[in-house]
């Protein structure tokens, strides 16, 4: 049996949002979202989550921002973070230059990022 993951989903879309947590609640695994960076910022310091997907164009910082936040801290660091935009420019830029570990356009496909889930490894709590 697979292991249920944490998943943290933040964007300001919350059609997609509904959409994706359903998708990933059904197939066993254990999601929560935010609307803001700083929300998002604040749930993954407490949920500690095994992966990350989030918009880069948020209401109140970009996630750029957000994603450096999370990589400066030495508890967070090492959770996979995953950009999730409509942005296609952003499709060939390299991992340097970001702090995301992976870009994913719009529309991503629920099997892909179900994919991603179940490949990231379990986060200690």
């Amino acid at each position: 049996m697979e292991l249920a993951r944490k998943v943290v989903l933040i964007d300001d879309n919350s059609d997609l949002t509904l959409t994706v947590r359903l998708f990933l609640s059904l197939s066993g695994h254990l999601v929560y979202d935010a609307e803001t960076a700083r929300d998002g910022l604040s749930l993954i310091a407490q949920v500690r989550p095994d992966v990350v997907f989030s918009d880069i164009d948020l209401p109140d910082r970009d996630g750029f921002e957000l994603a450096q936040l999370v990589k400066q801290d030495p508890e967070l660091r090492r959770i996979p973070l995953i950009a999730v935009t409509a942005r296609a420019e952003l499709a060939t830029s390299a991992p340097d230059d970001h702090c995301f570990d992976r870009i994913l356009i719009k529309p991503v496909p629920l099997a892909t990022i179900l994919g991603i889930v179940q490949e990231s490894p379990c986060q200690p709590n």
